[in-house]
């Protein structure tokens, strides 16, 4: 087993071994110090548990038809490829019990059992293509086609998904069909639906799309308002900007991690709203599916079904191999614990006992009734135990994080693999469900107003002395292991002396020890890029970003009213000068989709109206028409590129103003572009 793995072609060097000594650090991995070492000899040898145990693994591989552990998808036109499993590769080094020092072995395992890409069979008429993205694609053979649930989230993964399908059923002579007779969306995040342009074209005539009530909404504004800092922050939690070995990237704890690729999306036709007690069976290109909704819980907008002549329940992503996120840390709305436990409870008492086959949006199915009882009902408590504990305490007066520290699982749930932190995490997960119900302020005034980050660094690194005695008593705190403390202070003083190389480079390695001790995939891969960024800067921009902003077809299906309130974000208010702006713009982008609005600009904020014709006795300053994807490439780009490709769009004649040009440009102008690349780890 190695015990001391660092990256290649850096400079190495000494810690040093006195305080005196002034320690020149260095931006390279480290190896598992002694504390790290023994966190993860306590994991590997912990009673409770059964690293000896193989039934994930056995159903994990159960049913495979074709695997590919270096399947690689290339995108056309890009330089990357979209898809690499081979990265992964190091995975096959050890067994959980002998993995890396620098990777929890709980971790390793979960890494592991994702680590199986290919497809699968399920059932007979029920297949799956699994590590072709984060999420699972399924496919249910109806009459005259393919069911396909959930088409991953880029479009080159989705089409070598169905296509590697096909090939391998054909090899088999299993006479597969090669049209798409349906796709159901089982919820409202990108890793389900991102794909779907690169299936369209097998469609059949008149192919049903199905999504819960509320999924196109809810899909693309999670990618507009928040988008960009939702997109920055996604970096850190799924190890974008990570190379995968045992120093660095293994896992995301869901999947392996998010595919590069365009994305898109477009509208269901089917609408699913109603809950399991009254749900009744709709025919599906020949197939029954039960349909319920579970709004709320994983996803704003999502659903469960159930396949009664496969005995088949489909989890969507509320039962999976790992205990998910109340709150992602990427950023999200928090999520209702206690109604999703609820909505696993329903599906318990309905078909948990009849069930012959789980399958879920991620990870591997499970089979035979007693084992679909015992997953359903653990990951039910789970969520019920841990909004119950975490309301207790709150109303105990305990803190958020007072809660965090307090919380534990009993050992009937906290054995149990599936329940595992690989995604969510027990800590943030209980303070999500403090924040759900009280938000932000934990009711000390210490913390209504405090200071800044950077401000409040500068005032405790003074208290401590200055930055070397700040520096030396941190060293001092990491030398003993203590890496969550150190971290602490060392984040003050490198957010008031964010220059102060050797403060950057021990909090990377503060980071880094904390990394290498996470059983939770985002955890360790927060940790990891945050040592990444601190050691190399701003470097990491010359990495590819992906799906920074929606692409076109996510923007161009957005409705006006969304549509509007992204444009609105982009506002800097002048907060000297009381601009009062009044304009009618027409999009002109179809004769079936023209729509006129009135945007208005008064005390620095954005109102609006939709009309579906131009109005009479009203005055603009000016009246413009142009296409909406047009004005998707203005809003976007900042005052300077923004106005000058609104000049551009009028000289070409894609844009026509009517009225005091100046005035448009003016509103413009006022636009600001979102600049992806903003400091995380250090102040901006």
């Amino acid at each position: 087993m190695k015990k001391s793995i660092f990256l290649a072609g850096l400079v190495a060097a000494s810690f040093g071994n006195a305080i005196a000594q002034q320690p020149q650090f260095t931006p390279r991995a480290k190896e598992a110090s002694s504390y790290t070492i023994a966190a993860y000899n306590y994991v590997r040898d912990s009673s409770h548990l059964n690293f000896n145990s193989k039934a994930d693994s056995i159903d994990a591989h159960r049913g495979i038809l074709a695997t590919w552990p270096n399947l690689t998808i290339a995108e056309q036109g890009s330089t990357s490829d979209a898809w690499n499993m081979s990265t992964f590769g190091f995975l096959n080094s050890s067994d959980s019990k002998n993995a890396p020092y620098t990777v929890n072995p709980s971790l390793w395992r979960q890494a592991k059992l994702n680590y199986i890409p290919g497809i699968f069979k399920v059932v007979e008429g029920i297949y799956q293509a699994r590590g072709f993205g984060l999420a699972n694609s399924t496919f249910i053979r109806g009459n005259s086609g393919w069911i396909v649930v959930d088409p991953l989230e880029s479009s080159v993964t989705a089409k070598a998904a169905f296509d590697s399908l096909i090939n391998v059923l054909t090899k088999l002579n299993a006479h597969p069909p090669t049209r798409i007779s349906a796709i159901i969306f089982t919820h409202s995040h990108i890793d389900h639906y991102g794909g779907v342009l690169g299936i369209m074209d097998r469609l059949t005539v008149g192919a049903k799309i199905y999504g819960p009530a509320g999924f196109l909404d809810h899909a693309i504004s999670e990618n507009t308002i928040a988008g960009n800092v939702m997109g920055r922050r996604a970096t850190y939690m799924y190890g974008s900007l990570l190379m995968s070995d045992s120093v660095r990237m293994v896992d995301a704890g869901l999947g392996k991690r998010i595919a590069k690729g365009k994305s898109g999306i477009v509208t269901n036709n089917i609408n699913i709203a109603n809950g399991i007690l009254n749900a009744a069976p709709l025919s599906v290109d020949g197939i029954d599916v039960v349909f319920w909704s579970t709004p709320g819980a994983e996803a704003p907008a999502e659903m469960m079904f159930y396949f009664p002549s496969f005995k088949a329940i489909c989890a969507s992503e509320e039962v999976t191999h790992t205990m998910h996120n109340v709150y992602s840390l990427r950023g999200a709305k928090v999520r209702d614990a206690l109604a999703w436990s609820k909505f696993i409870d329903s599906t318990l008492n309905r078909y948990g006992h009849t069930a012959e086959i789980i399958f879920a949006s991620h990870h591997w199915p499970v089979w035979g009734h007693q084992n679909i009882a015992n997953l359903l009902t653990t990951q039910r408590d789970l969520y019920r135990y841990i909004h119950d504990q975490s309301m207790r305490m709150a109303n105990q007066g305990n803190t958020p994080l007072v809660i965090a520290q307090k919380i534990k699982l009993p050992e009937s749930l906290d054995t149990v693999w599936a329940n595992r932190g690989y995604y969510g995490t027990l800590s943030h997960n209980s303070k999500s469900v403090y924040s759900f119900y009280l938000g932000w302020f934990d009711g000390n005034p210490a913390n209504l107003n405090p200071l800044p980050p950077q401000e409040a660094g500068l005032k405790y690194v003074e208290f401590m002395g200055g930055p070397n005695e700040t520096f030396q008593k941190a060293y001092a705190s990491f030398t003993r292991g203590e890496y969550r403390w150190a971290a602490m202070v060392l984040n003050h003083l490198v957010f008031a002396f964010p220059n102060n190389t050797d403060a950057r480079f021990l909090l990377a390695d503060s980071y880094e020890q904390l990394g290498y001790q996470a059983e939770s995939g985002p955890w360790r891969n927060f940790y990891l890029t945050g040592a990444q960024e601190l050691r190399f800067k701003r470097e990491t921009e010359l990495l590819s970003k992906n799906n920074v902003y929606p692409e076109n077809e996510v923007m161009n299906t957005m409705p006006l009213d969304q549509y509007l309130d992204f444009m609105a974000i982009h506002l800097v208010p002048d907060l000297k000068t009381d601009r009062v702006y009044h304009f009618q713009v027409n999009f002109n982008n179809t004769s079936a989709n023209k729509s006129t609005m009135l945007i208005s600009l008064e005390n620095n904020a954005i109102h609006y109206e939709i009309l579906t014709s131009a109005p009479k006795g009203k005055s603009f300053d000016a009246t413009i028409s142009l296409p909406q994807n047009t004005m998707n490439a203005i809003i976007t780009r900042g005052p300077v590129d923004g106005t000058a490709a609104m000049k551009d769009a009028v000289q070409t004649g894609k844009a026509t103003i009517t009225g005091n040009a100046n005035s448009w440009y003016s509103f413009i102008g006022m636009m600001e572009e979102f600049k992806f690349w903003f400091n995380i780890v250090a102040p901006q």
